[in-house]
């Protein structure tokens, strides 16, 4: 794969992270900084190229009413006609058209969230908060409030020890051990009256807190804690 697409890869992933917190804004500029220079235009013709061929060889097969081994049948047929293609090039030229609907996608958000503010409606785009390190969005659920959280950087080594002093000395909370996969690290904190669960993924940040007397205010506070300690 070329340095090319791997950077259109990256970006796409990043654009995904700020869409997971909702920052529509951010995911849009991270679309738009993307170049459109070297060798996109070409890979974007090659992928058009198959997805025409492909679409040419369905139609091919319902008007000559092919039923049986159909699929085969138009497998066979889009083989012999691609068979000079750079199917790996059509696939990079697949990834970067991704990356340019994204971008149109984003755009019509953005378009529709300022209509809304010209027409003095509630907007749909959720209030991103920031922190030191990170951006967070808090949504409230009957039963529950949600934070999620996209860090600059992923969470490494933690102290453990001293997770667990402050958490207690701050909000008596006790905190279990965290478990660790390949991907994801889970951490649960606890008190007579709430229960709170950690996520981390690479750079996003899941919180759940339940809690016996509902307070956005002071789920806010210790969400935003555990993730400064954390970081």
């Amino acid at each position: 794969m070329s340095e090319e697409v791997s950077q259109v890869m990256s970006t796409i992933s990043r654009i995904y992270d700020n869409m997971w917190i909702g920052d529509i804004a951010s995911a849009l500029a991270i679309a738009e900084k993307a170049s459109k220079g070297g060798s996109r235009n070409r890979l974007v013709k090659i992928a058009d190229d198959v997805k025409n061929i492909m679409s040419s060889e369905r139609k091919i097969a319902r008007e000559e009413g092919v039923k049986e081994d159909i699929e085969e049948w138009i497998t066979d047929r889009f083989l012999e006609r691609t068979a000079n293609i750079p199917i790996d090039e059509a696939m990079q030229g697949v990834i970067v058209v991704h990356l340019s609907n994204l971008k149109k996608f984003l755009n019509r958000l953005v378009q529709d969230e300022m209509k809304r503010q010209w027409l003095k409606e509630p907007g749909l785009l959720p209030n991103i908060k920031e922190g030191k390190g990170y951006r967070y969005v808090i949504v409230s659920q009957p039963d529950r409030f949600e934070v999620r959280a996209l860090v600059d950087i992923p969470f490494h080594k933690v102290d453990y020890t001293e997770l667990e002093a402050k958490l207690l000395e701050e909000f008596g909370l006790s905190v279990g051990k965290p478990e660790r996969s390949t991907a994801t690290t889970v951490f649960r904190f606890f008190s007579n009256d709430e229960f709170i669960e950690l996520k981390s993924q690479h750079r996003l940040v899941r919180i759940i807190v339940a809690m016996k007397e509902r307070s956005i205010e002071r789920a806010e506070k210790i969400s935003q804690r555990i993730i400064e300690l954390l970081v």
